[in-house]
């Protein structure tokens, strides 16, 4: 799937720099006029009859508050690069970073909460690609909060990882087992969901249930007023960060099926914890066209706080910010 929000994904183009996190964000004036590239059209035209059971939000509870954990203030020893080694006593999460990448930076704090969370039952840790140790340093030297994780340098082991799984944008993220072989492929927000299944030996339904949420969200577009399918849609991709995120993205550009799009969003910056900026974003702008302002503007501040704890300008995540504000008289 494409859509304006996968600007934030950096093409491997043999190049060393990358433009902002995103270069299509409009300002709440304007940006009901900008035409999205995809929305209903990335997914299939008929929906499965059925949806995996899960919580989801309602449009009675979009808006709802959120008290989010406090962000870790900078403590112990700052991770350093070190040469990838396989090991066979287990599977590898490799998420394929570059300091230079503000889509990989946006969501970075998650990485180490999964890599965190996954603890011994699976090994996890950053690939830097085409970026070094002392770019990486530098990076996380300017941090005002701990990054706790394992970071592989940019060499050839890295890199033949990078040809074994295919990346060809960043953030990517690749699950292998034991053989180094490649169990799955995909963004690093949905990782955690992927690696439980693998772990229950239901990979295979949870790519399965992947696609039958995207069928679902487009069928719910195309029923805007059809509550029953709105709430399918979001029961079927709840756990699904990056998904809901890029179709919640197109949805509020277009400002169209903004339920839904709040209602992804808000899963989607559950999910993560609060600690990706860039969902965090959808989700303000989301609420803020639904008319709930004051509830848009507490989670642009949580979004605000991450990029100030990466040391990030967040330039048009900010200017939204500010924006809100400036119309709420704050």
């Amino acid at each position: 799937m494409t859509s304006p929000r996968s600007l934030l994904a950096c093409a491997l183009l043999l190049v060393s720099a990358c433009g902002d996190a995103r270069n299509n964000a409009q300002k709440v004036s304007d940006a009901s006029e900008t035409t999205p590239k995809h929305v209903a059209s990335s997914a299939p035209s008929s929906a499965p009859s059925s949806a995996p059971s899960a919580s989801a939000s309602t449009p009675s509870s979009v808006a709802a508050p959120i008290t989010w954990d406090p962000l870790e203030a900078k403590s112990g020893a700052l991770p350093k690069p070190v040469a990838y080694v396989a090991d066979k006593s287990k599977e590898t999460l490799v998420v394929f970073f570059a300091s230079w990448c503000p889509g990989c930076k946006a969501g970075v704090l998650q990485d180490a909460k999964i890599a965190k969370a996954l603890g011994t039952q699976v090994r996890t840790g950053l690939a830097l690609v085409d970026d070094t140790d002392e770019k990486f340093t530098s990076f996380v030297g300017s941090l005002k909060t701990s990054l706790d994780v394992t970071v592989w340098r940019d060499d050839e082991a890295t890199k033949a990882l990078k040809t074994k799984c295919k990346v060809a944008i960043l953030p990517s993220a690749c699950l292998l087992d034991q053989k180094e072989d490649v169990l799955w492929s995909g963004k690093p927000a949905d990782a955690a969901k992927m690696v439980e299944a693998q772990k229950a030996g239901r990979l295979s339904d949870a790519l399965q249930s992947q696609k039958e949420a995207e069928a679902l969200i487009g069928a719910s577009v195309a029923a805007p007023n059809d509550v029953d399918a709105r709430k399918r849609a979001l029961a079927a991709a709840a756990g699904l960060p990056h998904t809901e995120n890029e179709f919640a993205w197109d949805l509020v550009v277009e400002g169209n099926s903004l339920e839904l799009a709040a209602g992804l969003a808000r899963d989607a910056a559950l999910t993560t914890k609060g600690l990706d900026y860039a969902i965090l974003d959808t989700y303000a702008f989301a609420l803020w066209k639904l008319g709930e302002r004051e509830a848009a503007l507490a989670v642009a501040q949580r979004g605000m706080a991450v990029c100030d704890a990466l040391d990030e300008s967040c330039t048009e995540e900010r200017g939204r910010y500010e924006e809100f504000k400036s119309k709420l008289g704050k």
